[in-house]
């Protein structure tokens, strides 16, 4: 008996087959739904393999990494270039500064020999004309002793009492000189202990330093005004040398040296002008020169400026009383000051009877 849901199986000769039942739904063939699987499968893995060329402009290249990499050493080349410029402008600042403090000294050793011979010229053109005078003094002496002679037939009285009143003025004249050059020593002396007594109490450039803000009048007459404010630790012509670790003052000092006992204090334009020098100056240190314009050969000089001091610059108009630098040790300096000068047609002058005969005192 057949089974309600089984089929009629119909034998072929040649194979089997499987007659459905009538009104059954047909089955779809095993090969079909492994075609069904594999077909859906390659859809999905073509979405999976197709996702980087969907998402390919998101990512870079090999190219794009080899392009990156070569930037990046490019920029570290650039970098190591950069730092070795710096490097290079840095020692070339330093050698320029070098070279330019060595020309300031050389500069400064060659004016101050010039400076030295014109004293010597001066000195020995003094010690001439005190000869030659001199000389004419003996020779219109003789000229009376002869006179004289002759008005007395002969007579050696007269001579020898011209004589020994000669000899005895002579001698009296020399004692005079000497006492005065031995009071002038000893003036010189005092001095120079006053102003080393006034170091070592206090500080100071050129043998002294420290004290008040006082020293003189400020303003005098045709625009002169007091460079600095203290009080005169040097002053200017020959001086005992001060020496330390570092070497020795010079024997001549041709400027006054005013101190307040402080570094950085203001310096001011002693008068109008142009400034023709702001630089490094040998024993002066760092250095401002200013020509007055005046048509007078009149200039000033400030010196021992501090590092980084220098408030005008070569070239520039100043007016009297501007604030042109700061007070400093540079240079041959024993202390914080300013070194201050006068000069005539490019030669030093005594800067104390220069202000003071326009009214303003360096005391």
């Amino acid at each position: 008996m057949n089974h309600p849901n089984s089929r009629d199986v119909r034998r072929d000769p040649g194979r089997t087959s499987v007659v459905p039942r009538p009104g059954a739904v047909p089955r779809a063939r095993r090969g079909g739904i492994a075609l069904s699987i594999a077909t859906v499968g390659a859809l999905i893995l073509g979405l999976f393999l197709g996702a980087p060329a969907a998402y390919a402009d998101d990512y870079p290249s090999w190219d794009d990494v080899q392009a990156a990499k070569a930037n990046e050493d490019a920029a570290a080349n650039e970098v190591t270039r950069i730092q070795g410029l710096i490097a290079s402008l840095t020692q070339n600042v330093a050698t320029t500064k070098a070279a330019a403090e060595a020309a300031g000294t050389e500069a400064f050793a060659a004016q101050q020999a010039a400076n030295a011979q014109a004293r010597r010229t001066d000195d020995l053109q003094a010690q001439a004309d005190s000869q030659k005078k001199a000389a004419d003094d003996a020779a219109s002496k003789a000229g009376q002793i002869a006179a004289q002679l002759s008005r007395d037939g002969g007579d050696t009285t007269a001579l020898q009492d011209t004589t020994a009143k000669t000899v005895a003025g002579y001698q009296a004249g020399e004692a005079a000189r000497a006492a005065a050059e031995a009071a002038a020593e000893a003036q010189r002396q005092a001095a120079a202990e006053a102003a080393r007594q006034a170091a070592n109490n206090g500080g100071g450039g050129g043998g002294g330093g420290g004290g008040d803000s006082g020293g003189g009048s400020w303003t005098g007459s045709g625009g002169w005004v007091r460079p600095f404010g203290g009080y005169q630790s040097s002053g200017y012509g020959p001086r005992v040398p001060d020496c330390d670790a570092w070497g020795c003052s010079s024997s001549f000092h041709e400027g006054v040296d005013l101190a307040d006992g402080s570094c950085g204090s203001p310096i001011y334009a002693a008068h109008s002008g142009t400034v023709t020098m702001a630089w490094y100056y040998g024993g002066y240190g760092n250095y401002i020169r200013i020509e007055n314009n005046d048509g007078t050969g009149i200039g000033t000089g400030y010196g021992h400026i501090e590092y980084g001091g220098f408030n005008v610059s070569p070239g520039q108009w100043v007016n009297a009383g501007q604030v042109i630098a700061y007070a400093g040790n540079t240079g041959g300096s024993f202390g914080c000051h300013l070194h201050f000068e006068v000069y005539q047609d490019d030669y030093p002058i005594n800067p104390i009877n220069f202000m003071e005969n326009r009214g303003v005192y360096m005391g």
